[in-house]
């Protein structure tokens, strides 16, 4: 796996609409190395030097011990190549600090033939697999009772284990940039002590809405909290679902702990900036847009898991179009006003297209202008701020997707997307129940896929994504509901990664996206719990 945004590279290519899923990755793939060693590596590094020096100002020993170092092997000269090796205890303090602030808490793989995980999980041929690094650089059983301590000395003797050190992933797919940071953050290291002292503050006022935590405030993530995910992971099959995902499946209490600790409560909830569409010259017109956009869903029979007539669509389109263009929101002056409710105008358009090798490649044939949106939509931007703005952008792309569906049955092999067979038990449970707009049978259907191991694996990936997306649909608590949005927009970084992964996602006939769609814009409405 590769640390860089995939985002990144594969928004700026273009592919032959012809034959991008020959030639897609081949036209891309120089651009990505040139891009993971230019681009990619500025904030992981940056975010690893400043963890570092967190570590260091916090442990005056040492501290002490690297200004030491510096100063015996380059002084106040200037720094040369054969220096960095002449410094171990500045490697060592960076592997420390990786092993305690990875880049990314894990990596994706897939099964290559059956597997069977630890002598008791079986992990069918093809399934994707997350590993957990976090949990292996903070294993006690690998790196002693002070694993959570930063100490740069246990370096001296090596990792305990070849894959007990894993930030920048493993294997033939491993970071191509891990040396390169590596030599960044030495070089950058010294020069900031030659020419810096750091220190730290006597005291910290957090900024208004955030709070200091001390560790002595981890309390609440003890035994008694383990044990209260316990019981809602056993309720809910959470830890199942994920372990389809990728997983590891080492117990509730361990798997959602950084999960629930990621979502904050109703009260720390904030849409970023102008999301909502409220400032600017045309912000009125663009707040009957969106309520156009809501009620077009909200009010049309059937379609939280139907297409909507297009008909319909083509005449909220042409009236936003008109309404919009005469309220001059589409002048040059207007060009950066209202992100959200100009994708959400995209999305509407692009349900209108009829011809299968355009609804083939819906993301990529629309261009740029709307690939690089969406993708920062379900990748970036927390879904939870994109509820709270009030646009249904979900809902539009469980339009698309059931209209791309829709469109190319009996042209594309769909269940090769669906990754079903046609006995595919809870694969033709769902689809029924999206005939009948029937959230209770999905409910049902679902239960009985996560308790029933010989149907695990029908419909793989997609199919632990829609079981976690029915059981936040279901989710009546308000935590619990935002705590699995939480988890089902990571679970979708591992799974889209360009805009050729998100037309094939958005071609499948799991009701996914409307899943989603019903989950997240509840928050769009409901108002937050009165305090007590």
């Amino acid at each position: 796996m590769h640390y860089v945004d995939p985002c990144c590279f594969d928004r700026r290519c273009t592919h032959d609409q012809t034959d991008w899923l020959e030639r897609g990755a081949k036209h891309c793939a120089q651009d990505m190395i040139v891009l993971t060693f230019l681009f990619a590596g500025q904030d992981s590094t940056a975010a690893a030097m400043a963890s570092c020096l967190c570590f260091l100002t916090a442990s005056p020993r040492c501290k002490a011990k690297l200004l030491q170092e510096i100063d015996d092997v380059v002084g106040t000269g200037q720094l040369k190549w054969e220096h960095l090796s002449q410094m171990p205890y500045l490697d060592w303090c960076i592997k420390e600090t990786m092993r305690l602030v990875p880049p990314a808490v894990g990596f994706a793989r897939q099964a290559r033939g059956d597997q069977l995980l630890g002598g008791k999980w079986r992990i069918p041929d093809g399934t994707p697999v997350i590993v957990n690094a976090m949990g292996m650089h903070y294993s006690k059983a690998l790196w002693g009772d002070d694993a959570y301590d930063f100490r740069p000395e246990r370096w001296e003797q090596g990792a305990p284990h070849r894959f007990a050190f894993i930030p920048f992933a493993v294997g033939p797919r491993a970071c191509t940039g891990r040396e390169f940071t590596v030599v960044e953050q030495k070089i950058t290291m010294v020069k900031l002590f030659q020419n810096f002292d750091f220190r730290r503050p006597a005291e910290v006022q957090p900024e208004a809405g955030y709070t200091t935590v001390k560790c002595g405030d981890a309390k609440w993530l003890g035994d008694g909290f383990k044990s209260q995910l316990k019981n809602q992971c056993n309720k809910f099959r959470f830890v199942y679902v994920y372990f389809m995902l990728g997983a590891a499946a080492i117990g509730p209490g361990k798997v959602l702990p950084l999960l629930v600790a990621l979502s904050g409560c109703w009260a720390q909830l904030a849409v970023p900036e102008d999301l909502e569409c409220e400032r600017g010259p045309h912000a009125a017109v663009w707040k009957q847009v969106k309520q156009r956009f809501r009620s077009l869903l909200e009010e049309t029979p059937g379609a939280l898991f139907n297409p909507i007539p297009e008909e319909k669509l083509k005449t909220v389109v042409d009236e936003t179009i008109a309404d919009v263009k005469a309220a001059g929101g589409f002048e040059r002056t207007s060009t950066d006003e209202c992100g959200y409710g100009k994708l959400a105008l995209q999305l509407l358009s692009v349900c209108l297209v009829s011809d299968p090798m355009a609804v083939a490649q819906t993301v990529q044939s629309a261009g740029e202008s709307f690939a690089s949106p969406v993708l920062t939509l379900l990748l970036d931007i927390p879904w939870v701020a994109t509820a709270l703005s009030g646009w249904p952008l979900f809902g539009l792309l469980a339009q698309v997707s059931l209209r791309k569906a829709g469109v190319l049955e009996g042209i594309v092999d769909l269940e090769s997307i669906d990754g079903v067979n046609k006995g595919s038990v809870y694969f033709t449970a769902m689809r029924k129940a999206m005939v009948a707009s029937d959230l209770t049978a999905m409910a049902d259907a679902t239960v009985k896929y996560l308790d029933n191991p010989d149907v695990a694996g029908d419909g793989g990936a997609l199919g632990a994504l829609t079981a976690l997306a029915t059981q936040a649909a279901v989710q009546s608590n308000v935590q619990e509901r935002l705590n699995l949005i939480n988890g089902l927009q990571e679970a979708m970084k591992k799974a889209v990664h360009n805009s050729q992964d998100l037309d094939l996602m958005l071609a499948t006939r799991w009701p996914l996206w409307s899943l989603i769609h019903f989950t997240v814009d509840a928050i769009s409405v409901a108002p937050p719990p009165v305090k007590a």
